[in-house]
């Protein structure tokens, strides 16, 4: 009889892949050997509790590639993970992508907060690709139902808005537990 361990890794990603992020601890603590196999996830497990659990718009590219992160590359770890999303203001046109909003707290001293260090592109006009927003549009269609409203949605995205984005990424997140709208100056 094989023990799960033999299974090739494809079939052990497929297993990964098939059952909910809540089950993967478990599933490593079946046994060491299944644990040195899945070490991979548990390793982003830990990563996407750090850098997803809040979510703020502070800076342009955040919400964006979060969002290309969890519909388009389809990382439910990431999605399982993103529990609270901060709203600071709205980017209506691309003119407003150019900065990050300024934030300043009293423990600063007065000091903005530091550039997105992790960003590495920068949202703007041309972000998403083409098969992207055509996901996107499956994503509103199929997945919210909301019919032709989608078309005018992409409309928006391509236009700069970003209101529709923190929409999709509310709705792809089921274990989303808080929306802040906060006040700055």
């Amino acid at each position: 009889m094989a023990s799960i361990i033999s299974l090739a890794p494809e079939l052990i990603q497929q297993i990964l892949d098939n059952c909910d992020p809540a089950s993967h601890l478990n599933l490593a603590l079946a046994c060491r050997g299944l644990r040195d196999r899945v070490d991979f996830i548990l390793q982003h497990h830990q990563f996407c509790h750090v850098h997803y659990r809040t979510t703020s718009d502070i800076h342009p590219s955040t919400i964006p590639r979060l969002l290309r992160t969890i519909i388009i590359k389809r990382d439910w770890v990431a999605a399982w993970h993103f529990r609270s999303i901060e709203i600071w203001g709205s980017r209506s046109t691309w003119e407003d992508w150019k900065e990050s909003y300024e934030v300043v707290g009293p423990d600063e001293g007065g000091q903005t907060i530091p550039p997105d260090l992790d960003a590495g592109t920068s949202y703007g006009p041309g972000f998403f690709t083409e098969p992207e927003l055509d996901r996107f549009q499956e994503f509103i269609v199929k997945d919210l139902g909301l019919g032709v409203e989608g078309v005018d949605w992409l409309g928006h995205i391509k236009n700069g808005r970003d209101d529709v984005l923190k929409v999709l990424l509310i709705a792809a997140c089921s274990r989303l537990r808080a929306v802040r709208f906060i006040r700055g100056r």
